[in-house]
């Protein structure tokens, strides 16, 4: 399954080193070499680093109403049921999460 993370700096100052991390639920696994960022500088995407499961990615600096689009590729791993997904965004100004609902049906 493919995860897209929306990223709009809302604000009226530049962002800088915004860091986007998601906490995929303990049923879901990453597949590695899947993460790509879109935005100004790369409107096709580009390949990152597979951290944004672990540590997070730092996608850069972004104005007021840039925006980026992270997207990468999990499995699901087992069970069935509802799990919850939570992105995360860090910047030098705070951070904010948002959460969705995964439902696995067998």
């Amino acid at each position: 399954m493919d995860f897209l993370i929306s990223y709009k700096n809302t604000g009226t100052t530049i962002q800088n080193d915004v860091v986007i991390k998601d906490l995929l639920p303990p049923s879901v696994e990453y597949t590695p070499g899947t993460t790509f960022v879109a935005n100004a500088n790369n409107p096709d995407g580009i390949l990152v680093s597979d951290n944004i499961v672990s540590e997070g990615i730092n996608i850069g600096s972004y104005s007021p109403d840039a925006a980026a689009y992270i997207k990468f590729s999990a499995t699901i791993t087992g069970g069935e049921g509802s799990l919850q997904n939570v992105a995360k965004i860090e910047t030098n100004n705070g951070t904010k999460s948002d959460s969705s609902e995964i439902v696995i049906l067998k």
